[in-house]
């Protein structure tokens, strides 16, 4: 019996393994990403793309400021509709960007935050557009920290910040559909192949050089609160910070919080 159910349980096993380490390097959830609209009453949206990456641009004005907008893992540039509805109700001209391999952008092996941001860089110089607030989620606060890298900005808006990848990894377990027991050396072996030190939150956060709105949801369950948002705070020690723990939120769904357009614009009028 043993030798008829040990290559079962190993292919069991192997599948187990593919989709835990394709999870943590690329978008797993690519049926719900490229059917979507981006539309803003009274605006005109237009769609491009650069080296495979879809964005969209709000331009109200020639001379408004522009905000460049950063999603979470596994979505697409209109998982960030309600922080674009604030910014446009203020006259800020916008840019939103799907990741690679999200959205409407070109499939890609690897994922990174490091691309997202310099491909987002290479497009606002095909644009001559500057930036002024870079606004993330999650995974897009990885990157907003990146992309702030080289380039004076007004301010930083950061939501659900990972405040560390070992940590973040943790995190994919408490929602992928997958026994950690079997699988915990597959980010252990990740993180071992590449010193990925210099692009972490907590080594960023140290070198922002202007304000930051930093928010994370009370019920959070992805990147608990305790285990990320003190952490990152404490890197921001005497730094213009302006901090929101927003009650009873999960992860990635803050804006939907009744107060969260009161707040942001509280932050904005503190500019």
């Amino acid at each position: 019996m043993s030798s008829v159910w040990l290559p079962i349980v190993l292919g069991i096993y192997l599948v187990m393994v593919l989709f835990t380490a394709y999870s943590l390097v690329n978008n797993i959830f690519l049926w719900r990403n490229r059917g979507y609209n981006i539309e803003f009453e009274g605006t005109v949206v237009t769609e491009s793309r650069l080296e495979g990456l879809a964005y969209h641009t709000v331009e109200q004005s020639d001379d408004a400021s522009w905000v460049v907008l950063f999603h979470s893992w596994g979505r697409n540039s209109s998982r960030m509709a309600l922080q674009c509805q604030i910014y446009i109700d203020r006259g800020y001209n916008l840019l939103l960007v799907d990741a690679p391999g999200h959205g409407r952008s070109k499939w890609v092996p690897v994922v990174t935050g490091m691309r997202y941001a310099e491909v987002t860089s290479r497009i606002c110089e095909k644009h001559n557009i500057k930036p002024v607030i870079a606004h993330g989620l999650s995974f897009g606060s990885i990157t907003s920290l990146l992309f702030m890298e080289g380039r004076s900005l007004h301010a930083l808006v950061l939501e659900a910040l990972p405040n560390n990848f070992r940590d973040l990894y943790e995190g994919f377990f408490r929602v992928l559909p997958m026994p950690r027991f079997l699988l915990f050396w597959i980010p252990i072996l990740f993180l071992s192949l590449k010193d990925l030190t210099p692009y972490e939150p907590n080594t960023t956060l140290e070198r922002v050089n202007c304000p930051v709105f930093l928010l994370h949801g009370q019920k959070d369950k992805m990147l608990p609160l305790q285990n990320h948002h003190p952490l990152s705070l404490k890197k921001l020690e005497g730094k213009q910070v302006t901090e929101w723990i927003v009650p009873d939120a999960p992860h990635s769904r803050l804006a939907e919080h009744p107060e969260y357009a009161t707040r942001l614009n509280e932050f904005l009028n503190s500019l």
